[in-house]
């Protein structure tokens, strides 16, 4: 089965839980919140810097946490919550050094990472979720860096990466 197919159909089948647990935190039930964007372009990652991804393009967005002209890197939350974030990339294959991925909020910095060794086989993927407490107004990005000696790509690879989602969850 095609992996967007696959995914478009984890998306589907994620939206109940999101929402009843909402209404299990909250008490009033409601609708699902939430937003799922990515590039439809590989971006090109310098040796040794700290990038901030941009994502251009949107699976879904129900309450205006992203857009497209302005701010294209972030994720702005509509309502105090607690929310359950996920960013997914995909490294062009190389064999050096390490590569890292960070989720970070506007109101604590840094807020979550995973780091990885580059290897032979395929270009690393890597996966970074956090849930946390946020307002109104805070928003959130997506940064990567890699250390490989040369510049190399955050791939694009349609419904895999890059991917950054958000959905309120409490």
């Amino acid at each position: 089965m095609p992996t967007e197919i696959v995914n478009s159909r984890l998306i589907d089948a994620l939206k109940p839980f999101f929402v009843t647990w909402s209404a299990y935190q909250s008490g009033s039930g409601g609708a699902f919140s939430g937003a799922q964007v990515y590039n439809s372009a590989a971006q090109n990652i310098l040796n040794n810097t700290l990038t901030t991804l941009t994502f251009n393009s949107e699976r879904f967005d129900t309450h205006d946490f992203h857009s497209t002209v302005t701010n294209t890197d972030r994720l702005t939350i509509p309502a105090d919550g607690i929310y359950l974030v996920v960013l997914t990339i995909e490294w062009q294959q190389n064999t050096t050094g390490y590569r890292a991925a960070y989720i970070t909020t506007s109101a604590v910095g840094k807020a979550t990472a995973t780091d990885l060794r580059a290897t032979a086989a395929v270009g690393p993927a890597q996966t970074v979720t956090l849930i946390t407490d946020l307002s109104a107004g805070d928003y959130l990005t997506a940064r990567v860096l890699q250390n490989s000696g040369s510049t190399i790509a955050v791939n694009f690879s349609a419904y895999n990466s890059p991917n950054f989602s958000v959905a309120r969850i409490g």
